[in-house]
């Protein structure tokens, strides 16, 4: 019984603990691949955006995510007729929330959309998150 409690008790629980971690572990490593390029795309819209909310000419900020995309189409069918809906470019636009962390800690969601004429990304809206 003390063989049991010492050894392979922690050893369960080890292994437990172990495969939680490898079952949170991306599967897919091109998501992330995916997800540095488009914020390298995103980067000049990051850049700017930041420039208006702090009023800095050379923005600092790091650890940039993609929070979420929420994909929206211009038209909607209702019955037979067709609705227009706010994005005047196309069929679809799309919603892309990036959070960044300042130096300070400071932490900013921005909210980017593509619903301007030339379908370029544009802050619709931001959110900042003092630091604790």
């Amino acid at each position: 019984m003390n063989f049991r409690r010492i050894v392979v008790i922690p050893l369960v629980c080890f292994l437990i603990v172990y495969s939680r971690a490898y079952a949170y572990a991306d599967p897919n490593p091109r998501t992330d691949v995916l997800e540095k390029a488009m914020l390298q795309e995103l980067n000049p819209v990051i850049k700017s955006s930041l420039q208006k909310i702090y009023n800095e000419k050379y923005p600092q900020f790091n650890c940039e995510r993609i929070i979420s995309i929420n994909e929206h189409f211009t038209l909607k069918k209702n019955r037979s007729r067709t609705l227009p809906v706010d994005a005047i470019h196309g069929a679809q636009y799309f919603e892309i929330t990036v959070e960044l962390c300042k130096p300070d800690g400071e932490r900013v969601q921005l909210l980017l959309k593509n619903d301007s004429p030339d379908g370029s990304y544009a802050m619709k809206d931001h959110k900042i998150i003092t630091a604790p």
